[in-house]
């Protein structure tokens, strides 16, 4: 599981860099920013990604 998330991160690390700086959309920025800083930020962040 942690090497498909890492092969699957690195697959949509472009994605979450453009999303994060050029979609001007704080809510969801703030969303992005809350996966990667509370306690289950794999889990979440996996959660985001699938929903795209």
């Amino acid at each position: 599981m942690g090497f498909f998330f890492i092969f699957f991160f690195s697959n949509k690390l472009n994605i979450i860099i453009n999303f994060f700086f050029f979609l001007n959309n704080y809510l969801m920025n703030d969303y992005i920013l809350f996966c990667f800083l509370n306690n289950n930020s794999s889990i979440n962040l996996v959660n985001l990604l699938m929903n795209w």
